[in-house]
């Protein structure tokens, strides 16, 4: 097999270009997936903050029975908004590997066409990687805690019930 051959045989099989843009947009889409499931859980604990709502205006609520719904309640709404909170930046300001949107508002048009001449797609992967990854901690910890603080206001429209 000749230098040629093996060349091309080697760019055939080498699908790393292919392979970057096709993990570039899925991670794209699955950080607005989690911004998505975040909105949802932020409905449902407006709904349960209704819920606490009504319970606390009910006869016989007492505030220690309440108290613990309300709070974890609280603690999953936080978390869930951070989740879906903005995040400008993930590198600092003067790393050159900067790939974000909020990088390119700062550019002029000859800098712009400067920073795009560079394939920037393996730092922006790396950079989404990293959104994403605390994006579904958050969600995950939000989704624990709205669990918790519906088992509370179970517990509590139970015993405000008795």
């Amino acid at each position: 097999m000749t230098t040629t051959e093996t060349s091309a045989a080697q760019a055939d099989t080498d699908r790393t270009d292919q392979n970057l843009t096709e993990a570039l947009a899925h991670t794209v889409g699955d950080v607005g997936r989690v911004d998505q499931k975040s909105g949802v859980l932020l409905g449902l604990d407006g709904v349960l903050a209704a819920a606490v709502a009504i319970l606390a205006q009910s006869h016989g609520a007492r505030l220690t029975v309440i108290a613990p719904a309300a709070a974890l309640l609280l603690a999953a709404t936080v978390l869930a908004v951070l989740a879906i909170r903005p995040r400008a930046e993930v590198r600092a300001p003067d790393d050159p590997h900067r790939s974000s949107p909020a990088y390119w508002a700062d550019l002029d048009p000859d800098q712009l066409r400067a920073a795009l001449a560079q394939d920037r797609r393996l730092h922006r992967l790396a950079d989404l990687g990293a959104i994403f990854r605390y994006k579904m901690t958050l969600l995950r910890w939000a989704s624990d805690t709205s669990i918790a603080a519906l088992i509370a206001l179970a517990a509590a429209a139970l015993l405000t019930a008795a």
